[in-house]
């Protein structure tokens, strides 16, 4: 799904977008309508909602894709701090961006109040074709700017 130009703001590049070895990253905005850009140095390429975390769970900062796993399973008894429990198979393209468990990825289970609304425990959830054209485009390194 894409978000119209006329709901993003303009973004100028951070300092370090030129010393990505190929100035490719992700910005990520939490203010509804909650979204994701990929640029490409100053260039956006891609843009689509996400649902991030629930009571701000999911933190502003920097961060860069640490691991990505095509076919995950996700089991709320090795995600420290979460009350909730779950057991989700089949969690497609899950690019992690934390060592405690935020990601992005295909969020098959939808969120309660619909895409570009919080609704996760922390992760940045996606639709289908969205996640999968992130995971085809990212990599290991590439850097995140998550902000309000």
């Amino acid at each position: 799904m894409w978000v119209g130009a006329e709901a993003v703001g303009p973004v100028d590049p951070p300092d370090w977008a030129d010393f990505t070895e190929d100035g490719r990253w992700l910005d990520v905005s939490l203010s509804v309508p909650q979204n994701i850009t990929a640029y490409q140095g100053d260039m956006p390429v891609y843009n689509a909602l996400v649902t991030a975390g629930l009571q701000g769970t999911t933190s502003a900062g920097f961060y860069r894709i640490l691991r990505r796993v095509y076919n995950e399973t996700m089991d709320s008894r090795r995600a420290p701090g979460v009350r909730d429990n779950y057991l989700l198979t089949g969690v497609l393209y899950t690019q992690y961006f934390t060592f405690d468990g935020a990601a992005i990825h295909y969020n098959w289970w939808g969120p309660p109040y619909g895409f570009g609304r919080p609704g996760s425990h922390g992760c940045l959830g996606m639709l289908l074709n969205d996640s999968k054209y992130l995971w085809e485009w990212a990599h290991i390194g590439t850097p995140i700017v998550i902000h309000n």
